[in-house]
């Protein structure tokens, strides 16, 4: 294949993947995007866009699955708790460990929980994926489950909010020489199901369920919860110079990614699939009960940053990455919150030996930090961040954690 049809046939993809459809007019609700937990790029401060390569880029830039740095990853599991413990988490924790009285904590929710800021929301992401990602293909497959406990008035009144969401995306890139740099082009469409509570559910409820789910009013498989599924694309570039510095960018969730949500339940779930007879009754029968008054988008985001990767690798190698990143909310009220500092993003790594890796950066105003270790077909990382959640930089900071391991090759 020569290189005007090569080049012809990247930029066919760019566009026919760029095309968004919308449904009938509605009331817009943002949503979160899925996100992949990743606590290498957590520990960068979030930057990614110019340097994406192997599995991360499946969900930060499609344009770096033709860069090297590719692999097959059989699992991929992190886990991130958004606080920091408090002191009664730490002696429940010691208590535990050298077997010793902890019924204060068991008897009393509210004492093992005193220190904890709730009013912005305490929890944690469970994130779990697979894919194939080199050569300019890529498949992966994600889950993240968000547990967010909440406090609501005064009293201690405590509600979790569990949220599961998982996508499929399936992307293509293609590098082109140019005047001695390479340009990546890439782009991918990603399925994504969402599965949320309608209402928040007591925590109370849940330990009643636990302790005794014979005497609890709490019924899991009736509660309501809302099913939302919905496509959308992204498309990237990264101009790579062979003395390893790097321009990129990213246009996610392109027009915005809308869902399609219906009322559910778990028992609804259950019999859906069993009733279904192939894949386009299942989708009806999953949504029949469809709400068409408001729907639920994840706004488009424009991402463009500069990076290093060191074009060869040595015993000690350095990288790194800023980004900026613009969303385009639906909702105005949104969109005059965004502030220029929420939305910058830089992290540098050094790597010793090509297995001890060691990271700090900058997010929306926070630092980070974090390790990793690589040994072969294992990679361990860790991770300190902070995500703003009030209307500008410094304003409500929200401390949190990522521990994860893959298996690769």
């Amino acid at each position: 294949m020569n290189y005007s049809r090569r080049l012809g046939i990247s930029l066919l993809i760019l566009i026919a993947l760029s095309a968004t459809v919308f449904a009938d007019e509605v009331m817009v609700i943002d949503d979160a995007p899925a996100l992949i937990l990743s606590p290498t790029i957590e520990a960068m401060g979030g930057a990614n866009t110019a340097i994406a390569s192997g599995f991360d880029s499946l969900f930060t830039n499609p344009a770096g699955l033709s860069r090297k740095g590719g692999q097959l990853t059989f699992a991929s599991v992190t886990v991130g708790p958004y606080f920091l413990p408090t002191d009664n988490m730490i002696d429940l924790g010691l208590g535990l460990i050298q077997g010793g009285d902890i019924s204060e904590y068991t008897d009393d929710l509210s004492v093992l929980l005193e220190g904890l800021d709730l009013q912005n929301g305490t929890g944690a992401n469970i994130n779990a994926g697979l894919g194939f990602a080199a050569f300019g293909i890529g498949l992966g497959f994600l889950t993240d489950v968000d547990l967010n406990v909440t406090q609501e008035g005064s009293a201690v009144a405590l509600f979790i909010e569990p949220v599961v969401t998982s996508s499929l995306t399936a992307g293509l890139s293609h590098g082109f020489s140019i005047n001695g740099a390479t340009l990546h082009l890439g782009a991918d469409v990603r399925g994504i199901v969402r599965l949320r509570p309608v209402n928040p559910i007591s925590i109370t409820t849940v330990l009643e369920l636990l302790d005794d789910s014979e005497t609890s009013d709490f019924n899991p498989a009736a509660y309501p919860l809302g099913l939302s599924i919905g496509y959308g694309y992204d498309a990237g570039a990264i101009l790579e110079f062979s003395s390893g510095y790097t321009i990129g960018a990213a246009l996610k969730d392109i027009g915005g990614t809308q869902f399609v949500t219906a009322n559910q339940t778990v028992a609804g779930l259950e019999d859906s699939f069993t009733a279904a007879t192939d894949a386009y009754v299942l989708y009806d029968l999953l949504l029949a009960d469809e709400l068409t008054d408001y729907g639920y988008v994840i706004p488009m985001s424009l991402t463009a940053g500069v990076g290093y990767d060191s074009p060869e690798k040595e015993l000690i190698d350095f990288r790194f990455a800023a980004d900026y990143t613009h969303i385009f909310y639906s909702d105005p009220a949104a969109a005059a919150r965004d502030s220029v500092f929420k939305n910058i993003h830089a992290g540098a790594e050094i790597s010793l030996l090509r297995m001890i890796k060691l990271r700090g950066g900058i997010n929306q105003g926070y630092f980070t930090a974090g390790v990793g270790l690589n040994l072969l077909v294992l990679e361990v990382n860790a991770a300190y961040y902070s995500r703003e959640m009030g209307t500008y930089a410094g304003h409500k900071q929200n401390e949190a954690f990522a521990v994860g391991a893959r298996i690769k090759l």
